[in-house]
């Protein structure tokens, strides 16, 4: 009896949905009627009184075109022969005895250090802090990308920590098997304050031997010195990889670190990029 009274009630259920279903049709289409009949009763107002005139034409100004201005018009050259005062050596973090000097004698002692040879069935080593991970793999490629000879880019450690696509290493084993003798290797590293990916660095530098490291860095970084001191494995940054030079508050502050300069902002630091960065600064 159960069952058939739990099939009355959902017919019954059914039949009152439908009932109301109707209705709010019913009414919806009524409401639709009622909407276009006014649409047309005003358009039919609108069409006895005749058109209404255009609207005036609004005229639209030529836009000015601006010209280049000519090479002598834009502005002079920086003076590299400009005399360095007390006060532009501190605002540009430069050493103190450059005081009296010139922009250009300046610019010219930041010499960047000569680079190797790649050789092939060696390693290179590009090593980062935790924030300058995409700048690492970006660097990585590039370097692989200027030796003219073959050369293979390898991320280091987990995905979480240095993002890409590419082959990966995670232990001195997966390293080994890597290195080619035909082919320069640039390794990708990045030294992160978590313990196991300390101790993943520290085994994939050891097993690496680098022939050479480039330690990325941020101008306005006042801890770099410190960290260059304890790159993991005990390995020696030979070159410096500065980034954000142009924004830093005092642009050298990093150019006299252990690790010389060889990269400003993407470009090789040679004396008229450094004159160039003076000169905007003062």
């Amino acid at each position: 009896m159960s069952l058939e009274k739990d099939e009355a009630e959902l017919t019954e259920f059914v039949a009152q949905t439908r009932k109301q279903f109707d209705q709010q049709k019913e009414l919806a289409d009524a409401q639709v009627h009622q909407g276009i009949d006014q649409l047309v009763a005003q358009l039919r107002a609108r069409s006895a009184k005749g058109l209404l005139p255009p609207e005036p034409q609004v005229k639209v100004a030529r836009p000015a075109i601006s010209r280049p201005a000519r090479l002598e018009q834009a502005g002079p050259f920086p003076d590299y022969d400009r005399v360095l005062s007390a006060q532009d050596v501190v605002a540009l973090g430069a050493k103190p005895d450059f005081s009296g000097k010139t922009i250009k004698e300046l610019a010219s002692a930041m010499r960047p250090p000569a680079l190797p040879q790649p050789t092939p069935g060696s390693v290179q080593v590009v090593i980062g802090q935790t924030g300058s991970a995409e700048m690492v793999r970006e660097w990585a490629l590039r370097l692989a990308g200027r030796i003219d000879s073959d050369a293979q880019v390898l991320l280091s450690g987990a995905k979480t920590l240095l993002p890409g696509t590419g082959d990966r290493v995670r232990t001195a084993a997966d390293l080994q098997k890597a290195i080619h003798e035909g082919v320069t290797t640039v390794l990708a590293v990045v030294d992160s304050a978590v313990p196991s990916h300390q101790r993943t660095a520290q085994r994939l530098l050891e097993a690496a031997e680098p022939a050479f490291t480039w330690a990325i860095g941020q101008a306005d970084d006042a801890q770099l010195e410190a960290w260059l001191a304890e790159l993991p494995a005990g390995i020696d940054a030979d070159a410096l990889v500065l980034d954000g030079v142009w924004d830093a508050p005092a642009p050298l502050r990093n150019a006299y670190l252990s690790a010389p300069v060889s990269v400003l902002e993407g470009a090789p630091a040679k004396a008229g990029v450094w004159a160039a960065l003076i000169a905007d600064r003062i």
